[in-house]
């Protein structure tokens, strides 16, 4: 009991000793200071997302890039809504792969961009289908320094440009 009536006075003296800061007064010089770093603090913060979306495909050879193609897509994906993506892929038919690179635009203009790594499955000598990977690297707007990883799959017919692609996978951002 002793302690407890030398160590209550000293504990009472020390919380004497504190004070009170209210965070709501302040010139508003530093009441904006301390909000905007709160939003970047926020902004900050990263959060993972899944995704998936079917988008009508078209097609075009690049004659100046052997294996080479333009491949656009007008479509639905969640979290972006209306969306187009536009891809440069290089294809190699004998390895049965690929590389390339996407860009998705999401219906505000926000934009998330990759990598593709490319695998073709013969179907028939003239018609693959094609496994896409879609590493994301990066982005604009809300995406900047997004990552994540989109996996697709179309259909490549050499006698039919027009297509289907349908995708699923997550973003962090």
């Amino acid at each position: 009991m002793k302690k407890l009536l030398i160590v209550l006075p000293i504990v009472l003296l020390s919380l004497a000793g504190c004070e009170k800061v209210d965070l709501t007064e302040g010139s508003p010089a530093e009441l904006t200071a301390r909000e905007t770093t709160a939003d970047a603090r926020l902004k900050e913060a990263k959060h993972t997302v899944s995704v998936q979306g079917t988008f009508a495909t078209l097609a075009s050879p690049l004659p100046s890039a052997p294996g080479g193609a333009v491949v656009n897509g007008t479509g639905q994906m969640s979290h972006l809504g209306k969306s187009t993506f536009e891809d440069f892929p290089i294809l190699d038919i004998n390895a049965l792969s690929g590389t390339g690179t996407r860009t998705i635009t999401a219906a505000n203009g926000d934009q998330l961009v990759g990598t593709l790594d490319i695998v073709l499955v013969p179907l028939t000598a003239t018609t693959f289908t094609v496994q896409v990977n879609f590493t994301i690297t990066g982005g604009t707007g809300r995406f900047t320094g997004a990552t994540g990883n989109i996996y697709g799959t179309d259909v490549l017919d050499f006698n039919n440009p027009a297509g289907t692609a349908s995708f699923v996978g997550e973003i962090t951002y």
